[in-house]
């Protein structure tokens, strides 16, 4: 799920800079990727126990991993 979120946005930043002329800015992707992938799993998990610290602090029992 991580690759395919990093996929999405790493696209999205593309199509920016190409048909809206933006600078692309790394920071800002490794940050949506790891926000979307955190909103993404939490909402389409089936475990409800994840939170934000668990997930940037890479906490794979909290996972289910």
């Amino acid at each position: 799920m991580v690759i395919q979120t990093a996929l999405w946005v790493i696209w999205k930043h593309r199509n920016d800079a190409v048909f809206h002329d933006k600078q692309i800015n790394v920071a800002r992707i490794k940050e949506e990727i790891r926000l979307f992938g955190f909103l993404w799993l939490k909402n389409r998990g089936k475990d409800s126990t994840l939170n934000w610290e668990n997930w940037c602090g890479f906490n794979l029992g909290c996972m289910r991993i």
